[in-house]
């Protein structure tokens, strides 16, 4: 039921051009170009390394998401840096253990 009050919002036809018209009529999320488009994982952490994964992020004023998402875009650009052979098998060892 209108009173009159009601003002028309869309633009008239006469004074907008097709474009106009068209985004006008969008609703909702725009699509998103499938390039930037993310995908949630799951990751196991020990309770240390999620304790200075947030401190971290928070000293950047970041969150942890985009924290590890930098990192690990960092190491696929840069590579990790070499470990010793006594960190690289106390890290086998630790990867076998989980």
């Amino acid at each position: 039921m209108s009173d009159g009050s009601e003002q028309n919002l869309m633009p008239s036809d006469s004074s907008a051009s097709e474009p106009e018209k068209t985004a006008a009529r969008k609703r909702g999320r725009q699509a998103i170009d499938p390039a930037l488009k993310k995908v949630q994982i799951s990751v196991t952490l020990t309770p240390d390394l999620l304790q200075r994964l947030t401190l971290k992020a928070r000293e950047h004023g970041i969150s942890r998401s985009a924290f590890i998402c930098l990192a690990l875009d960092n190491a696929c650009k840069n590579g990790l840096s070499p470990l010793s052979k006594d960190d690289f098998i106390k890290a086998l060892k630790e990867l076998s253990s989980n």
